[in-house]
């Protein structure tokens, strides 16, 4: 399935002027370290799959939906017997200039698994997308990659509200009991775009200063308020969001291989490297300089028929 391996670097074959690639792949073979530029989808539909993403293994049975984010590195182990699984890989180009999901990328990453366990309210409901995605794909019209693009950013989105849903399930059940708390009044509409703008005002300025105090004033809060209210919604504080935004723009930098380490982190907003080596390994579970050799080393390049 891996058509152009350049070291650990996947360089995915489109065709037909479309950013997107899909695999009805039966192939009983592993697939070694890997990233790419491209989202990955994976869907099993006969048989048991498991990968290793980010040193973590996820085991997918037949129906369970796994979401890989860009960039991320993952294996994938050869199945033990034979079966079969949808794979779709993309471009997230498109669907990224829409603000709310770029504002919810951070959660989704380095993976995002769904079943009908964990998510049944819309587990079915993505199914059915990814079916209809593959149905449009044997559709011969011009206007088939913008369909395909129409029903991909659909299923993001349907992601994204997962993410959201569940985050703020938690924090009504956290304030359950806290009604006359000013903290039960915290997931209002108002609140909820006011954290979702700065996530992606983050995003957009992560390489530049950014303070909480600067965030707070432009949302119109105070800071231990905003403080508290950035991580009621987002999940996370306002300092990791702000990692993770600028590691995975080190991430892109280091596929360079020219690139240095200190200049990129010092490019991507890192003002310490002690500082930004910490972050880097709890984000990706290895230091800079290993996630580069990893990107540099074993250079080869290989063609493995769907």
């Amino acid at each position: 399935m891996i058509e152009h391996l350049d070291g650990v670097k996947e360089t995915v074959d489109y065709l037909s002027n479309a950013r997107v690639r899909f695999y009805h792949n039966i192939e009983q073979e592993g697939y070694p370290l890997h990233w790419h530029a491209a989202a990955e989808v994976i869907m099993p539909m006969v048989g048991d799959y498991r990968l290793d993403i980010q040193n973590r293994p996820v085991l997918l049975h037949p129906g369970d939906i796994v979401f890989i984010a860009p960039g991320v590195l993952h294996t994938i182990e050869e199945p033990k017997a034979p079966g079969q699984r949808l794979i779709i890989l993309f471009d997230t180009t498109i669907v990224n200039q829409f603000p709310e999901i770029t504002t919810v990328n951070p959660f989704l990453t380095p993976h995002y698994l769904v079943t009908k366990e964990n998510a049944p309210a819309v587990h079915s409901d993505l199914q059915d997308l990814l079916t209809s995605i593959l149905q449009v794909e044997l559709v011969n019209s011009p206007m088939k990659n913008i369909m395909i693009y129409a029903e991909l950013a659909k299923l993001v989105a349907v992601l994204g509200n997962v993410v959201v849903s569940k985050r703020n399930s938690s924090n009504s059940a956290h304030t359950a009991y806290a009604e006359a708390d000013s903290e039960s009044e915290s997931l209002t509409q108002a609140n909820l775009s006011a954290i979702y703008n700065t996530c992606e005002y983050i995003r957009a300025h992560s390489r530049e200063k950014i303070t909480l105090e600067s965030l707070a004033a432009r949302a119109g809060f105070s800071k231990f308020y905003f403080s508290r209210l950035f991580k009621e919604i987002s999940g996370m504080s306002f300092v990791d969001y702000l990692n993770s935004c600028r590691i995975s723009d080190v991430e892109k930098l280091l596929a360079d291989p020219e690139a240095s380490v200190t200049d990129v982190a010092l490019q991507a907003g890192f003002n310490s490297i002690s500082t930004f080596n910490r972050v880097f390994k709890k984000v990706k579970d290895c230091t800079p300089q290993e996630f580069k050799r990893l990107g540099n080393q074993l250079q080869y390049s290989g063609r493995f028929q769907l």
